[in-house]
């Protein structure tokens, strides 16, 4: 744990989560707090916080809010030649898939070694997110590294993706009818041969209607000229 580059203690917590461990300051006005201790906690598999929790002081590091602030600091040097891989994978993902929620993102972002930790509300609603690198063993908050890399940035691109598959969607509608109808025009003049090429065509909805062969495209009727 000691060899991850986080420089806060919601950082720290995103990779201390992924085992099912959170810290916390304390209560308000309490001796932890006052002293700037930690208290660890084990959650359960829903993030519920289990058991007694552990001082900070009881561990032989002592890994308390003083100490930590110190680390913080020389983590914030230390990381910063790894922000322009998390930008990179997830700029590279982003294109090469059909990302159009988060999920898809989270998935594919585990694939190449970098956890995603959302924060959410009581309703579920996401107001942040935060990315473990474990191959840097750097950990950054999302609006650090960009603003299209924070949780709003991130949800944004989704919605965008989603936008364009619609739009293509109609697109393919529409060719696909108009395959339809090209089919019912010329049915008694196809070819045996050319038929069976041309329903296999008409069934790939990934082709559009500058796909069909020129002979099967609706002649257009030439305007007289006066």
């Amino acid at each position: 744990m000691k060899n991850y580059k986080y420089t806060s203690l919601a950082e720290l917590n995103a990779v201390l989560k992924l085992y099912n461990i959170e810290a916390d300051k304390g209560k308000e006005n309490s001796r932890v707090a006052k002293h700037n201790g930690l208290l660890y906690h084990t959650l359960d598999e829903k993030g519920n916080r289990v058991g007694v929790p552990i001082k900070a002081s009881r561990f032989y590091d002592k890994p308390t809010m003083k100490s930590l602030e110190k680390k913080f600091a020389v983590n914030e040097i230390k990381r910063q030649s790894d922000k322009s891989r998390i930008k990179n994978v997830i700029d590279t993902v982003f294109l090469k898939n059909n990302i159009i929620i988060l999920p898809q993102l989270i998935k594919q972002l585990q694939k190449e070694g970098i956890d995603t930790v959302l924060r959410q509300n009581e309703v579920g609603l996401i107001y942040g997110v935060t990315f473990v690198d474990h191959k840097t063993k750097s950990v950054f908050n999302g609006s650090s590294v960009g603003k299209e890399y924070s949780a709003k940035g991130l949800q944004g691109r989704c919605n965008a993706n989603q936008d364009k598959k619609t739009a293509e969607d109609e697109k393919v509608a529409i060719s696909r009818q108009e395959l339809i109808e090209v089919l019912q025009e010329y049915k008694d003049k196809f070819q045996f041969n050319e038929l069976p090429k041309f329903i296999d065509l008409l069934m790939k909805s990934e082709n559009d209607y500058q796909c069909v062969p020129k002979e099967f495209k609706r002649r257009r009727k030439k305007k007289d000229l006066r």
